[in-house]
């Protein structure tokens, strides 16, 4: 377990490396779920998954579902966007996918109304709120 956390926490260091200049790369452990959902459409779409995570581990989990699908819908536009960090952005969304997303599918997965309204709200969400990272065009 501890070695997945380091493991999460060095793949999130990464991705907050990658992305924009301008954003203060070390401060987004100090930040509390309040503050990420407040500042998520100005982070990278890893931070929605270190957002979900942690809502995981408070057994948030339809908060968490919530969140991890909004995260993965920003960080699909970010990889179809392209550009020169492409290749390491799917590297970093493979494994986000696979130590964060993984968990929460197999929480969501056991309600189907649950899980249809995660990915409904994901939607909603990214709708009403501006993606300051990707153009959503």
């Amino acid at each position: 377990m501890i070695i997945k956390r380091l493991l999460l926490s060095l793949l999130i260091a990464t991705a907050m490396i990658s992305a924009a200049p301008a954003q203060d790369v070390h401060s987004l452990d100090d930040l509390s779920n309040t503050e990420i959902v407040a500042q998520a459409t100005e982070l990278h779409p890893a931070a929605l998954y270190l957002l979900s995570s942690r809502l995981l581990a408070e057994s948030k989990g339809q908060e968490a579902a919530n969140w991890m699908y909004a995260g993965q819908l920003r960080y699909h536009l970010l990889i179809t966007a392209g550009g020169t960090d492409a290749q390491d952005e799917g590297v970093l969304f493979s494994a986000l996918s696979e130590q964060v997303g993984r968990p929460v599918n197999e929480y969501i997965a056991g309600d189907l109304d649950e899980w249809i309204a995660a990915m409904q709200w994901a939607l909603d969400w990214d709708a009403a709120n501006d993606n300051n990272i990707t153009s959503k065009t």
